[in-house]
């Protein structure tokens, strides 16, 4: 039978064995960047456009006046589909048109937003 002896703490197969661990579990993680990478990319341009979003409720918030409540060509209009382009170097387009709301004097912004893919 083969006997190993230890002199300074460790044999070579020990390091072999660790060695080939080292290299299966590198090997592994390393093929599962690749996935993630498209998928945290598609991540930031929904998390822009929620921003974009938020920043365009937030203007029509501070435009609100009783004095231009029912003008049909402003910001606030009912039923017209308003257009924004944003972004840096992807456009992100902002689609939007209020709906007044039966029997109140309460509007409903219903938006969409393009982003691209």
């Amino acid at each position: 039978m083969l006997k190993v002896l230890k002199e300074d703490g460790q044999s070579m197969v020990e390091v072999i064995v660790t060695a080939i661990i080292f290299i299966i579990a590198t090997v592994g993680i390393m093929s599962t960047l690749p996935v993630l990478a498209p998928k945290g990319r598609e991540v930031d341009k929904r998390i822009t456009a929620a921003y974009i979003g938020k920043s365009v409720i937030e203007s029509l918030r501070n435009s609100i006046d009783p004095t231009t409540w029912d003008d049909s060509t402003g910001p606030l209009a009912t039923g017209v589909l308003h257009t924004i382009l944003k972004g840096s170097n992807n456009e992100y387009v902002v689609n939007y048109y209020l709906v007044d709301l039966p029997g109140t004097n309460v509007r409903q912004i219903f938006m969409n937003i393009y982003y691209p893919d």
